[in-house]
């Protein structure tokens, strides 16, 4: 009886060791599927996080081209004249001459949303005064807050894209668009804005394009 016995248990223990194998083998099939969830997903967020910092890249470079047009149309002015655009469309082709003069080839697309919508600053209340800055409608925080260029100093600590406003650069020895802080983002900001000299008449610019061209490669 008591052999009977220790057969029964024994039998009883290896019919037991395979459904303890198949728990511990879906056990470590749960654990695994967790971990490469937990590896892709850390993968996604760095990768998005890469193209958010190439996207802020090419969003400042953008914002020069336009710094640059806005310079040039204001290098440009007639004598009695605003410095300033009323329009965008100003910078492409400037009416205030016969001849063609072009201060930027195209409206650059914003590399933060896509579209060739951008945010505009202008030098006063209606919407025909002239803009003195462009900044990107993109919502959301800045990776980039420190480290800007010389040229982007003012954008360091920024919490937001619509703070960094793209305007005029100063002239070496001359005014320059200088733009009050503290304002709500995309609400009209005034400037202090001085004329500067006229190039021969007929002349044609394209130092916005000139520029992007340069810093971007063909």
């Amino acid at each position: 009886m008591p052999a009977l016995l220790r057969r029964s248990r024994l039998l009883r223990r290896s019919q037991s060791r395979p459904a303890a194998a198949g728990g511990f083998s879906y056990l470590a099939v749960l654990l695994l599927l967790a971990l490469v969830s937990l590896v892709s997903a850390a993968t996604l967020r760095q990768g998005a996080l890469e193209h958010r910092r190439v996207a802020e890249h090419a969003l400042l470079e953008t914002g020069a081209a336009f710094s640059a047009a806005l310079r040039s149309y204001a290098r440009a002015t007639p004598p009695g004249q605003p410095t300033a655009p009323p329009s965008l469309q100003h910078l492409l082709k400037d009416p205030r001459f016969a001849a063609p003069v072009r201060h930027l080839r195209r409206i650059y697309l914003d590399p933060l949303t896509g579209t060739d919508q951008w945010g505009l600053v202008r030098d006063g209340e209606d919407e025909d005064d002239g803009i003195v800055a462009v900044f990107s409608r993109a919502t959301g925080r800045p990776i980039k807050v420190a480290n800007f260029d010389a040229r982007f100093s003012d954008f360091d600590r920024q919490r937001a894209y619509s703070d960094w406003k793209f305007v005029r650069p100063v002239e070496p020895g001359g005014p320059g668009t200088v733009l009050r802080k503290g304002l709500v983002s995309g609400g009209v900001l005034r400037g202090d804005d001085a004329a500067a000299p006229a190039p021969p008449p007929g002349a044609e610019t394209d130092a916005a394009s000139s520029l992007f061209s340069k810093r971007t490669g063909p």
